[in-house]
């Protein structure tokens, strides 16, 4: 068994890109100039799925003791992934499940999952998602 794999590297440092992707989204959610809007769930919900969750099972790495090293606010960090879960996947759920609306949470949910919902956003979303994502999760 390697322990040091470039590969590896490349795939962590990809999940804590992400990881802070989500988290500045969510910090400029909080901001007094700015104005919600749904479709801002389904973006963050489609990036974690993409960004964190398939990562994580594409790799197959045991959650407990994944630690990562991320840059939250301008401050690195070391975090292992029940903490990276809560402040991102964690965060969505909380947040759209505040907002009393059962068929926006089931959507998010099913995208979260990569059931149907995920694929027809992908579907419908992609020529706009292109830029955002691929740089931050392809790159």
């Amino acid at each position: 068994m390697r322990i040091f794999s470039f590969s590896r590297v490349i795939e962590l440092s990809k999940l804590a890109q992400t990881i802070s992707f989500v988290k500045n989204i969510y910090d400029q959610m909080q901001s007094d100039r700015y104005v919600l809007n749904i479709r801002d769930y389904y973006f963050i919900a489609y990036v974690c799925r993409v960004g964190i969750l398939d990562r994580v099972e594409r790799n197959g790495w045991y959650l407990p003791t994944l630690r990562i090293y991320t840059n939250i606010n301008g401050v690195s960090r070391i975090i292992f992934y029940p903490e990276a879960y809560a402040m991102t996947i964690g965060r969505l759920l909380k947040k759209v499940s505040d907002l009393d609306d059962e068929d926006t949470y089931n959507e998010i949910s099913s995208i979260l999952e990569k059931e149907e919902e995920f694929f027809n956003y992908e579907k419908y979303h992609l020529p706009e998602l292109e830029e955002v994502v691929k740089k931050i999760i392809y790159k």
